[in-house]
């Protein structure tokens, strides 16, 4: 699928599922959907990562001239990292107008410091951190602009079997056929089929408005969620 095909794909959905006539604004909601998407991809590396303990150990030797030298830095650990910093993530992977050293060295000691010693990552079987962002995202997206909730409809069919449906359930299979392949590849937690994926939106947008954080209210995992962290007692 080409990147016009995708951008037609996703104008349609937000279209049909937002009730939008004006170019404009569905320009904007596409774009909004895409940051989803690359928000998600985000976390594939955490999802992937074989070892907490491991990155802890070249969070220990990594520098700022790492970064500024172009030196091989484990996707995993450089997500880690951005998670300390203000202007976020992107800018670790393309380089492009890095922190100053002080704030990327107070960046590296603080992700260092938030993996415990005795870390041994995330536990086998839970949810995949990317797909769990995404639904979470999405499902925010999709109550700015309709003002309502994540709902599910069952319906009863012509054959006697019961099917979920309904305008959010339409909108999350029309988007997630638009998917970057990146997050389709088979790893822990592949991407769930548009069933379960409504279910995980729901139970994500309700946790994050539950929370009272002002982070996960805008859609976004806790720390205590990528760091794999257990929230205090």
């Amino acid at each position: 699928m080409t990147e016009d095909e995708r951008r037609a794909l996703l104008a349609e959905a937000a279209r049909a599922a937002f009730g939008l006539d004006d170019d404009a604004e569905i320009g904007e909601a596409v774009e909004q959907i895409e940051t989803a998407f690359s928000r998600a991809l985000l976390y594939v590396p955490l999802d992937e990562a074989p070892s907490i303990a491991a990155q802890r150990k070249l969070l220990a030797k990594l520098t700022p001239e790492d970064f500024r030298t172009g030196n091989p830095i484990d996707d995993a650990v450089r997500v880690r990292v951005g998670m300390h910093l203000r202007s976020g993530i992107f800018d670790l992977f393309t380089n492009d107008e890095l922190p100053d050293d002080r704030l990327l060295a107070s960046a590296i000691a603080s992700a260092h410091m938030s993996i415990a010693p005795s870390g041994k990552g995330r536990p086998a079987g839970t949810e995949s951190l990317a797909t769990r962002q995404l639904a979470r995202e999405l499902a925010k997206i999709w109550h700015e602009w309709t003002n309502r909730m994540p709902a599910r409809a069952v319906f009863l069919g012509k054959d006697s079997a019961y099917r979920e449906g309904g305008p959010f359930h339409r909108f999350m299979s029309e988007v997630l056929a638009a998917a970057p392949d990146g997050l389709r590849k088979p790893r822990k937690g592949v991407m769930p089929k548009p069933d379960n994926f409504v279910r995980l939106a729901q139970a994500e947008l309700d946790a994050a408005y539950a929370s009272g954080s002002e982070v996960e209210g805008k859609g976004l995992l806790s720390e205590q969620d990528w760091l794999g962290k257990k929230p205090p007692s």
